[in-house]
This record gives C-alpha cells, sequence and structure tokens, in this order.
C-alpha cells in the first residue's frame, strides 16, 4: 500500500490498467507501423503484469471484456510494456522496455500513454471504475483530445507570428506537463514565434521546472521527519512565487510528498488536501488528477476497514 500512495503522491497516475494476451503487440516498433498504416493513435500500457495487484484487478475488470476489445481494436494499436517478476522475457524485449522506460521517465506500475504514430505521448491515463462502458468513455475524451492538439499543430505550421504562437500554444496547453519534453519542435517554433513571450508560455515552463525542484526537496526534508518545515516550503513557495489558480494548485500537489501513509491518518489529511486543490479551479487539469487520487484514497480507505474487519 505505501508504494502505492507514494507513487500517487508523486504525480504519478497509479490507477491504470494492465494488458497482455491477444492482440497486444510487445515491439514498439512494429506497433508503430501498424499505427502509421492503419492512422491509429498507440495505448502503450508499461506494466508488471505478474506481480502488480492494481494491474490484475482492471485487467479483470476492463481489458479482459470484448466490450473493451471490441472498441479498442478499431481506435488504438494496443501496446504492452512489461515488467515482469517471473515471466521470462527475450532479452530483445528486455533492452527495449528498458530503454522505453527511460525514454518516458517511467517511475511507476502500470503506467499507460497514448501517444500518435510518432511515438509521442499527449495523454496519460490509468484506472477508471466502472468497467470497460466507462473506460471506453475515457478513452474517447482522451482522443478527441488528442486530435484537438494534431489539429491545432498543424494548423499552426499554416500561420507566422503571434496566431502560430496561439495555436501552438492552444495545442500545447493540452498536453500534461511531464509529457512536454517530447514536443522540442512545437516548443521551439513556440518560442520563435513569441520571443517577448505575450502568451506567457516560457514562463509557465520555466514555473513548471521550479516546481519539480520544489517537489524533490519537499520529499528530501520529509523524509528526515520535518513535515512541518516540509509543508512550510510549499507554502513559502506559493507566497514567494504569487501563484494563484492552477499553478497553485500544481504546487499544493507537492504537499502529497510530506506525507508517510505508514502513519495514522495521512488518508484524510491527503483527502482534504485534494479538495483544497480542487475548490481553486474544478475544471483544471491538476483538479482532475486531485478527483483521481481522492478516487484511489477512497479505496484504500475501504481496503483498509475491510482489513481490520478481517482481523
Amino acid at each position: 500500500m505505501k508504494k502505492l500512495l507514494l507513487l500517487a503522491f508523486n504525480f504519478l497516475i497509479v490507477f491504470a490498467v494492465s494488458a497482455g494476451g491477444e492482440g497486444w503487440e510487445t515491439k514498439f516498433n512494429l506497433a508503430q507501423e501498424k499505427a502509421v498504416a492503419e492512422n491509429k493513435s498507440l495505448l502503450v500500457d508499461f506494466t508488471g503484469s505478474d506481480w502488480c495487484g492494481w494491474c490484475i484487478r482492471l485487467k479483470k475488470e476492463v481489458f479482459d471484456h470484448k466490450e473493451f476489445s471490441d472498441f479498442a481494436k478499431e481506435k488504438f494499436v494496443l501496446v504492452e510494456i512489461d515488467y515482469p517478476k517471473s515471466k521470462e522475457q527475450s532479452a530483445e524485449i528486455k533492452a527495449q522496455n528498458e530503454e522505453l522506460k527511460n525514454k518516458y521517465k517511467i517511475q511507476g506500475y502500470p503506467t499507460i500513454l497514448l501517444m500518435d504514430a510518432q511515438g509521442r505521448p499527449f495523454a496519460k491515463t490509468g484506472y477508471q471504475a466502472g468497467g470497460p462502458s466507462a473506460y471506453n468513455m475515457h478513452l474517447t475524451t482522451l482522443l478527441k483530445q488528442g486530435d484537438t492538439i494534431a489539429k491545432a499543430f498543424a494548423d499552426a505550421k499554416k500561420e507566422s507570428g503571434v496566431n502560430q504562437a496561439k495555436k501552438l500554444n492552444a495545442a500545447l496547453s493540452l498536453i500534461p506537463d511531464e509529457l512536454k519534453a517530447h514536443y522540442k519542435a512545437e516548443i521551439e517554433m513556440m518560442f520563435a514565434a513569441d520571443p517577448k513571450d505575450s502568451l506567457g508560455f516560457k514562463k509557465s515552463m520555466e514555473l513548471n521546472s521550479s516546481l519539480k525542484v520544489l517537489q524533490g526537496k519537499v520529499a528530501q526534508i520529509a523524509r528526515k521527519g520535518d513535515v512541518a518545515q516540509a509543508e512550510k516550503l510549499v507554502e513559502d513557495f506559493i507566497v514567494s512565487k504569487k501563484l494563484s489558480g492552477e499553478n497553485k494548485q500544481k504546487a499544493l500537489m507537492a504537499k502529497l510528498n510530506c506525507y508517510d501513509p505508514r502513519q495514522e491518518g495521512v488518508l484524510a489529511i491527503a483527502d482534504k488536501l485534494m479538495d483544497q486543490v480542487i475548490a481553486i479551479d474544478a475544471k483544471s487539469q491538476t483538479a482532475t488528477l486531485a478527483k483521481s487520487v481522492k478516487g484511489q484514497i477512497a479505496q484504500m480507505k475501504a481496503q483498509s476497514k475491510k482489513g481490520k474487519a478481517q482481523q
């Protein structure tokens, strides 16, 4: 439980599903070729198929259902990038999976990325309650977002100056911050089209870098046992940067690194923090993440209660 919660608290989407079996490609380059030929997106599952409890659960709830497989084969090329403990893999697959883990900075399992055929991720997601029907709807929403991003990039190439910058900004703003690094060409184009940073994109990128540093410092201090100092570091950062809106939400999320889930009452503290984040702007991407973390916390509470009842 500790590992699962800490992954969520580190901005990782831990509520993802595992893949495997018929219909799933394991060689990434072949999946890309197929995606190009069939004009589809990639759904790439970074998983631990024989040890991850959540992966096993979600496989049963979603991926093993015909409703999902029928939907997915029309929309995606499915790819499994597996890191098993017992299952045998070829040296080629192990090397490929290690390379992909480093390229996409995978820090926890399972992680699911939706990508274009070039291998550029445009969405990161995972577990959604409700079975295959709800999950299909969720993926449909993300695919529409991917289409919007692709169209905005295509339209931007026809523009110049501020108009080009606006279209690029519209597309890049839909891509999760941790995935933007895979769009270096578009980012460079954005900087060139808006050298004075009138749209604030460069400033936003710099803030995101500062937030990553903050997150690491908070975790380091909290590990030494000084939770109060770690929390204060976040509050001081918010004040010094004069943050508001989603930028403030992102900074507050760093507080999750303060808490040890083994301690009594931590889930309640985390849940209250997520409410605080959501209250700032319930429609932002960070609020969506906070809502997902709340759902995960609720499940953990239920599991803990069930475990105590069985003792």
